[in-house]
């Protein structure tokens, strides 16, 4: 009860956009996980093991967390032969399912380990720690991570249990012992494991399974099922009819590819399709929004993790004319949505920059994203466990069984009309309603569901409007929040660029110029202003120095720059917000400019509108950038014009090479530049101060030299110990002689 009185201190509105951002979170998690999964064992069982019992929460990292209990999951209590199916198509509906049901144990678990917090702190602790539960718990008990999981320890069995049950997880006494019992006695190895090998193999899945799954107690074994003949053809029927449209979807991938790669000159495979949507809105009966992951291929053999595509499709294809849209996306970077997608609870990556239908603009509100699935999904259907899925065959039994027609239309299988009786219209858009052995009753909830949203999002809009205070844990919070996630854009960075150019010019413009703000995503927006200040504004040769060692006070100078940055800039945007919404809204959005921006007028995310060079100024001037001027004529006459090409290749290359440096140098250095008046050269004018920098330097010279050679005999003795073998890229020293 006191929970509940503490939430109305949290405006609905913010809850509804913590949710929201949380949902986005857990489903990047959710695509990181199906992409370092072997593709053969995904289709044969890990597919079934993610959707229906994958869930993040744990006392891991998220992604760990799906990887090991999907593993987990699918190993201890497998399918019979009979019933297991190859699953090329993951259901977008399952995974949308997952997403919501893992936020729920989320919730559930923090307030278990932290009882003192309410629904609305929960959710802000898990939204400034990425959806990680320890980071969480720390986060709420001002402690360290370390800490925080020693004190989870004694409470892991119950809390996980109880966390489970809330998301409805198929056993959660089993989940619960798992968690508790088994996990500790190999979490280092784990853990070790899975950082050090990000494509898992169908060799790494063996070992992981022998791992995590020992014998289970009897009294956690379920006894065999009775099962209707009506219930199992009832059941077949949705097999057949996923395996028909999986067919059709795999066919439109095919030629989407070949397309491609004529396109790009790149061939690639197929790891798995990850997201299906029929435009219902548009009045197109075959026109689909679809993701899926595929990897390069060189000489027969795949190269590096999966990439996602966005495609937009006519299915069936006929040939390539049907591929209207087929492009690399990036589910960090990428704010791209449609209407149509949202509304029907579809989570489909969209691109950026390409045109796309199914409508851009709308406000959020308009979007329902009630987390309750009343009826089954297709998931349901096609991993039907004859021998523990007793609630749902029940379902199937008790309240009558979906007709051709509704299971037709709840899958969309492409060539097939989706027209049935049990349809209406609102706002112009047909929607397809299921069967039910109760019409009147299914009618008149349903009615009432539409009724509450509505009132809902009335409420939320006039709160907003009347400018509602919202309640933050501590007034430094969301700055502290921004912070922590502006830093770890800086180590993504940082990982991105080619080690021979980032000791030789680019560590330079990163510290000194390479601000976060701007109009692309942070991690974009950071190497982008760090190439171009480099090749903008070079050292003489003389004046060069090799560095492998980043200061980490250098980092947090920037970090704070940056986020000055940001404010100036959003407030720009949005003249109305008060400097502490702006950080609200930049928390909300983890420090992406164009999604903060959208957030503030309550709209969907879009590119950022045009800024003028004297916005950009300011900004730079408040974040104390070395040349304001020419940031602002850069990011408002040389950036608009180069910006595609420069995204397409940042989403294409994860990690860039010298050459892609110097393309993207080229691409974003115009001539002349404009600067302020020509100064005379510094070093006649400070010659004292040129020597005590000489000096300086000489010493920084030897102390890198030193701790390169710390590293070099980390990584050697690390060689031995393990077998694997790695090489420098660069050392970020803390706690010592002054370095944090």
């Amino acid at each position: 009860m006191a929970g509940e009185e503490e939430d109305e201190a949290w405006a609905q509105v913010d809850m509804s956009a913590m949710r929201r951002r949380l949902l986005s979170l857990i489903h990047r998690h959710y695509l990181e996980a199906i992409s370092r999964l072997p593709a053969a064992d995904l289709r044969a069982t890990l597919a079934r093991g993610l959707l229906v019992a994958g869930h993040c929460y744990g006392p891991l990292h998220p992604v760990h967390n799906i990887l090991l209990n999907s593993i987990w999951y699918a190993a201890a209590f497998p399918l019979r032969d009979a019933d297991r199916i190859n699953a090329h198509m993951i259901s977008n509906d399952g995974v949308v399912r997952a997403c919501h049901r893992s936020l729920e144990g989320l919730v559930a678990s923090l307030r278990l380990f932290c009882p003192h917090l309410s629904t609305g702190d929960a959710l802000w602790n898990l939204m400034s720690a990425d959806a990680d539960l320890s980071a969480a718990v720390a986060l709420a008990d001002r402690t360290s991570r370390s800490s925080a999981q020693t004190a989870m320890r004694p409470q892991v069995h119950g809390t996980f249990q109880a966390a489970a049950m809330a998301a409805r997880h198929p056993n959660p006494a089993a989940f619960g012992m798992f968690l508790s019992s088994v996990l500790p006695t190999i979490k280092r190895d784990i853990v070790l494991f899975l950082r050090t090998t990000h494509m898992l193999s169908p060799k790494d899945i063996e070992h992981l399974t022998k791992s995590l799954v020992p014998d289970l107690p009897n009294d956690l074994l379920q006894p065999p099922l009775m099962i209707s003949p009506g219930v199992l053809d009832v059941i077949t029927s949705h097999r057949k009819l996923f395996k028909d449209t999986e067919e059709a979807v795999l066919k439109v991938v095919t030629v989407a590819l070949r397309k491609y790669t004529l396109q790009s000159g790149e061939q690639f495979v197929l790891h798995s399709v990850c997201g299906v949507n029929l435009l219902k809105k548009e009045r197109l009966d075959n026109c689909y929004h679809i993701n899926f992951f595929a990897h390069r291929q060189e000489s027969g053999s795949v190269l590096g993790a999966p990439l996602l595509f966005f495609m937009e499709a006519l299915v069936p294809a006929l040939d390539d004319s049907s591929i209207r849209l087929c492009v690399v996306v990036d589910p960090l970077t990428e704010i791209g949505s449609c209407f149509a997608c949202e509304t029907n609870k579809k989570k489909i990556v969209h691109p950026t920059y390409d045109e796309y239908l199914g409508g851009r603009d709308f406000q959020v509100d308009d979007v329902d994203n009630d987390g309750d699935f009343p009826n089954p999904l297709d998931v349901d259907y096609i991993f039907f466990d004859a021998e523990r899925d007793s609630l749902f065959a029940n379902h199937l039994d008790g309240f009558g069984y979906y007709s051709v027609t509704s299971v037709q239309t709840q899958l969309c299988v492409p060539g097939r009309s989706t027209e049935s009786t049990n349809t209406r219209t609102d706002r112009g858009k047909s929607q397809s309603i299921k069967t039910c052995s109760n019409p009147t009753s299914f009618r008149r909830n349903t009615a009432t569901r539409t009724k509450d949203a509505y009132r809902r999002r009335r409420r939320r809009r006039r709160r907003a409007k009347e400018g509602e205070p919202r309640w933050i844990l501590d007034v430094r919070a969301p700055r502290q929040n921004l912070l922590g996630q502006i830093r770890g854009y800086y180590l993504d960075a940082i990982s991105r660029l080619p080690t021979a150019d980032h000791n030789t010019t680019l560590t330079r413009g990163l510290l000194i110029a390479g601000h976060c703000y701007g109009s692309l995503h942070p991690v974009h927006n950071i190497v982008i202003n760090s190439v171009w200040y480099s090749a903008a504004f070079p050292l003489r040769p003389g004046d060069r120095i090799d560095v492998n060692v980043i200061n980490d006070t250098a980092i947090t100078r920037i970090v704070q720059r940056s986020l000055d940055g940001l404010v100036a800039l959003l407030r720009h945007h949005c003249p109305g917000l008060s400097h502490d919404n702006a950080l609200w809204h930049l928390s909300l959005c983890g420090a992406d400019l164009r999604a903060a921006v959208a957030s503030a007028r309550g709209a969907a995310p879009s590119l950022l509108p045009p800024t003028e060079p004297e916005a950009f100024q300011a900004a730079a001037k408040a974040a104390r950038h070395p040349k304001p001027a020419a940031l602002a004529f850069f990011a408002s006459s040389v950036m608009p014009s180069v910006e595609r090409d420069a995204v397409s290749l940042l989403n294409n290359k994860r990690r860039l090479s010298s050459a892609d440096i110097l393309r993207l140098s080229a691409m974003l250095l115009p001539s002349p530049i404009p600067d302020e008046l020509p100064h005379p050269p510094l070093q006649d004018r400070c010659m004292e101060a040129f020597q005590i920098i000489a000096r300086r330097r000489n010493n920084l010279v030897r102390w890198y030299r030193r701790w390169i050679e710390m590293a070099d005999a980390a990584l050697s003795k690390y060689a031995k110990q393990t077998a694997a073998h790695y090489q420098l890229h660069h050392i970020w020293p803390r706690n010592h002689e002054g370095w944090i």
